[in-house]
């Protein structure tokens, strides 16, 4: 009888061992292969970093080609250079390079340090996107985030040793926790060669009604920053010192982005812009243009390979070279 229920006893105390076993080993492997693809071994080729990927861009000779350039953020990232490139040149005898230089995340401060750079190009126009986020504060952080960040960003600069800028932590984390580096593949994204800073992709979710798209807004922001404002206008002096023409073009923004956006915030921006207006020119306005169309990833971002917004863009550049 004692053997009888001795038996089961131990198959079940095996049982249990042989799932957990599997399980221990399950995990651990889990952990290793995340490990392995989010901070691979040094021994593997390693990714460009961020200033090697802007030397070799810089370096090349832009002196035999006329060239058309756009920057800003990711808000201009979204414009496909080649189709701009196609479509003034199908127009125009001179033919043009369109270069879409715009980093995600970028503002004026982080792109002034490349207007030297940016200038060896010798572009006979520049175009620059901005939005809100480019001339708003963004949201203070409380001492405990602002302790942590500083932290992380100590850690991660010794630990990738890349010259990385860690100054804009969501666009690190996306480029570099969630891409493994710049040159990484993904399912369905490339890098398009005149546009060395931002990676495309084609499968973006789109909200399929308003009320999903608002969930989408990525508002954050607060008052005027005068810092990201004298920045812009340092950088647009020293083009104009250059003879570069430099237009500017408020990138598209959904009814529901300004619909969040305080009184005081529209205000600032829109003296902001009234004054670069008086400064340096027309400034083109793409703010609810594209309002009733289903192209919005969010609320201030829309898909690429959008050809709306690329022959729009290419409209300008006609207008302004001719």
């Amino acid at each position: 009888m004692d053997g009888n229920n001795f038996t089961p006893t131990i198959f079940s105390q095996r049982k249990k061992i042989i799932i957990l076993s599997l399980f221990v080993i399950i995990f651990l492997t889990s952990v290793l292969i995340t490990l392995e693809i989010y901070f691979p071994l040094k021994s593997k080729t390693p990714q460009p970093s961020e200033k090697t990927l802007i030397q070799n861009f810089y370096s090349q000779d832009f002196s035999k080609i006329n060239n058309v350039v756009l920057i800003g953020s990711s808000h201009t990232g979204m414009i496909n250079a080649t189709v701009v490139q196609e479509n003034i040149n199908s127009v125009l005898t001179t033919k043009y390079v369109v270069y879409n230089i715009a980093s995600d995340g970028n503002i004026p401060p982080t792109r002034l340090l490349q207007t030297e750079q940016i200038i060896t190009m010798k572009p006979k126009l520049i175009l620059y996107g901005i939005s809100y986020r480019d001339l708003l504060s963004s949201q203070p952080n409380n001492f405990g985030t602002d302790f942590l960040l500083e932290k992380t960003k100590i850690v991660l600069s010794k630990s990738l040793n890349n010259d990385e800028n860690f100054e804009n932590p969501q666009r690190f984390v996306r480029l570099h926790l969630f891409n493994g580096g710049y040159q990484t593949p993904f399912p369905n994204c490339f890098f398009n060669m005149n546009t060395p800073f931002y990676r495309y992709c084609f499968d973006y979710y789109i909200p399929k009604t308003f009320e999903e798209l608002k969930q989408q807004n990525p508002t954050l922001l607060t008052d005027l920053s005068q810092q990201n404002l004298n920045a812009l206008y340092t950088m647009l002096d020293r083009f104009n010192g250059e003879s570069i023409k430099t237009v500017i073009f408020i990138t598209p923004t959904h009814q529901l982005y300004l619909d969040d956006l305080s009184n005081s915030q529209k205000i600032y921006f829109n003296e902001s812009i009234r004054r670069l207006e008086e400064k340096y020119g027309t400034v083109y306005d793409f703010r609810g243009k594209y309002d009733d169309i289903p192209i919005w990833m969010n609320t201030s971002h829309i898909i690429v390979n959008n050809s709306i917004y690329d022959l729009d863009i290419a409209k300008i550049i006609l207008e302004e070279l001719n």
